[in-house]
C-alpha cells in the first residue's frame, strides 16, 4: 500500500487479464491450426460485434467529456518520434468569391458533426488517451482574411505551416487561416494535426465544409447523417485485438514475415553532404504528364492490374538492383476503411486516423517476365489487404526480429500513394507541365521513399532520400533509373527481369 496507489493496482490487474485473455486465445488457435493455414480474414463474428446502438453519438451523454484509448495512436506518436510521417496535415483551397460569415459557421458545424475534430490528448499510466470536448464547451475562433502580396509569399507561408507544432495536450488540433491575394483570390488554409485525421479524412473535410457553407448560404444541399463516430471505430478495434480474428491478422503476418530482415543494406557514401538533423532527407520530382498517364493506365487495365500496382511493382524491381537482393520488403499505407471488417458499422463519411502501416514483401524471381512480377507484387499486396486491420506499431513489439534495431523505420523504404477524389478538382490541376500548384510537404526521414500523387490525368512522384546514402548526382541517376524501369515495363511487359537495363 505505501508504494501503490488503489488506482495503479487496478491498472495492473487490467493488464494482467488482457495479456491472459490473449495467451487463451494464442494457445486455443494454435491448437485448431497447427501448419498455420489461415481462413480469408473477414469481420468479426456475431458475438463479437458492436452494437451499432450502443454508442451511438445521439445517445451520448452532452456537456461530458469522453475519454477512451486508441492502439493506432501509439503507432501515430512512434512513427511521428521517427519522423516517418509529418505532424500535420496542410491543404489549401482557393476561391473567388468568399461569404465569410457564412464560412466561419460552417466550419464550426463540421466540427460539431465530427467529434474528433474537438480533440486534444493525454497520458495516464503510459497510455495515450483521447478526450472528446463537448460541443457547449467547444468553439473554433477564426480570424478575418489577412491581405497578401502574391502568390509567392502564400506559398513561403504555406511552407511555414508544414512544421508548425501543436500542444496536442490542449484544444484545438486544426487551425484554420483566410488569405486574400490583392486583386486575386481568397486562399483557406487548413492545418490539422496527423493524430486526428489522415488524407482520405481531408476529402471528406472538405466536401462536407463546401456543403455546410452552400447551405449557409441558403442553397438546397442534403448532407448525410452519422451514424457513427471514430469513438466507434475505436470500441471496434479494441474488441478486434481481443478476438480470434485478430489472432488471425497477427498469425499471418508473423508467418509472412518469418526470416524477414527489416533493414535494406544501401552503401553509405565516402563523402557526405553536409547536413543538419532536421534535413537528413532530400526530395527530387518528377511528372508524369498526360500522355505517359494515359499509356500507364491502358497498360494496367488491359493487364487485370491497377495503376499502384505498376508504380510499386517499379519501385520494387529498382530497389532489387540497388541492394543486390531478391527479397525486397517496403512500407505501404492502407486507408484502414475496409468495410468488409466493419460489418454494419459504416465509416466511410468519418474523420479520424484510420490508416495503417503493411509491410508489402516479394521475393523476386529473375526469371520472371516483367509483367509477371506486377501481378505477383499487386495479388501479394492485395492479400496483406485482407489483413490491415492489425496496427503496425503493435506488429512492430510482437515480431521479434524488429526490435533490436534501433533504426528499423528509418531503413525501411516507403511507398505513399495518393488518389483521392478531392486530387481531381481543377484547382489541383498541375497541368502537362508538371507546374505545381500545391507546395511539397515535410519529407520523412528514412532511407529511401517514393509518394506519389495523382491529379487529373498525371502522376507526380516525390523520391525521398537520406543524404548520407545518396549525393545529387546519384539522386538524379536512381530518379531516371525509375523512369527507365517504368518505361521498359510498358514498352516491353515480356522481358524477363534478368534482362532488364541498368543504369546505375
Amino acid at each position: 500500500d505505501s508504494e501503490y496507489e488503489q488506482e495503479t493496482i487496478g491498472s495492473v490487474l487490467s493488464c494482467y487479464q488482457s495479456i491472459l485473455e490473449e495467451l487463451i486465445l494464442t494457445v486455443s488457435s494454435a491448437t485448431k491450426k497447427q501448419n498455420l493455414n489461415l481462413p480469408e480474414a473477414k469481420g468479426l463474428k456475431e458475438e463479437n460485434k458492436i452494437d451499432p446502438q450502443s454508442n451511438a453519438p445521439h445517445e451520448r451523454e452532452s456537456g461530458k467529456e469522453e475519454n477512451f484509448t486508441n492502439p493506432s495512436y501509439n503507432q501515430l506518436f512512434y512513427l511521428s518520434k521517427w519522423k516517418l510521417v509529418c505532424d500535420v496535415i496542410v491543404s489549401t483551397y482557393s476561391v473567388e468569391e468568399l461569404n465569410i460569415k457564412a464560412f466561419k459557421k460552417a466550419i464550426n458545424q463540421l466540427i460539431q458533426r465530427h467529434e474528433v475534430l474537438r480533440t486534444r490528448f493525454d497520458i495516464k499510466d503510459g497510455i495515450w488517451r483521447q478526450k472528446n470536448v463537448p460541443n457547449d464547451k467547444f468553439f473554433l475562433n477564426i480570424d478575418d482574411p489577412y491581405i497578401i502580396g502574391s502568390q509567392e509569399k502564400l506559398n513561403e507561408i504555406i511552407r511555414k505551416e508544414f512544421f508548425r507544432k501543436f500542444d496536442v495536450f490542449v484544444e484545438p488540433l486544426i487551425l484554420i487561416q483566410i488569405y486574400k491575394i490583392e486583386k486575386g483570390n481568397y486562399h483557406i488554409l487548413i492545418t490539422i494535426h496527423h493524430a486526428i485525421t489522415d488524407g482520405y479524412s481531408v476529402g471528406i473535410m472538405m466536401e462536407e465544409l463546401k456543403k455546410l457553407y452552400e447551405i449557409n448560404l441558403g442553397k438546397p444541399m442534403i448532407l448525410d447523417k452519422l451514424n457513427y463516430q471514430y469513438n466507434d471505430f475505436i470500441n471496434w478495434q479494441e474488441q478486434f485485438l481481443r478476438s480470434s480474428e485478430g489472432t488471425i491478422h497477427k498469425k499471418y503476418w508473423i508467418k509472412k514475415l518469418e526470416g524477414f530482415n527489416p533493414e535494406l543494406e544501401f552503401t553509405p557514401l565516402d563523402n557526405k553532404e553536409e547536413f543538419v538533423q532536421k534535413e537528413l532527407s532530400v526530395t527530387t520530382d518528377a511528372y508524369i504528364s498526360k500522355g505517359l498517364f494515359l499509356k500507364l493506365n491502358a497498360f494496367a487495365e488491359n493487364n487485370g492490374l491497377t495503376r499502384s500496382a505498376v508504380l510499386m511493382g517499379a519501385l520494387i524491381l529498382l530497389l532489387k538492383e540497388l541492394s543486390k537482393t531478391n527479397d525486397i520488403t517496403i512500407a505501404a499505407p492502407s486507408s484502414g476503411r475496409n468495410l468488409s471488417y466493419f460489418d454494419d458499422m459504416d465509416i466511410t463519411g468519418n474523420i479520424g486516423f484510420f490508416v495503417n502501416l503493411l509491410f508489402v514483401r516479394n521475393i523476386i524471381n529473375n526469371d520472371m517476365s516483367l509483367k509477371d512480377s506486377l501481378l505477383s507484387v499487386q495479388k501479394s499486396f492485395f492479400e496483406d489487404l485482407n489483413y490491415s486491420a492489425y496496427p503496425f506499431m503493435k506488429l512492430c513489439n510482437e515480431i521479434p526480429q524488429f526490435l533490436p534495431s534501433s533504426k528499423f523505420l528509418e531503413s525501411i523504404v516507403m511507398y505513399n500513394y495518393h488518389n483521392y477524389s478531392y486530387l481531381k478538382d481543377s484547382v489541383y490541376n498541375i497541368g502537362d507541365k508538371g507546374k505545381r500548384v500545391i507546395t511539397e510537404t515535410v519529407p520523412m526521414i528514412c532511407n529511401m521513399g517514393l509518394n506519389v500523387t495523382e491529379y487529373k490525368n498525371c502522376f507526380q512522384l516525390m523520391f525521398i532520400y537520406n543524404k548520407q546514402l545518396f549525393n545529387a548526382v546519384q539522386r538524379k541517376e536512381v530518379k531516371d533509373f525509375y523512369l527507365s524501369i517504368l518505361m521498359q515495363l510498358l514498352d516491353n511487359p515480356n522481358l524477363i527481369i534478368s534482362q532488364l537495363k541498368c543504369h546505375h
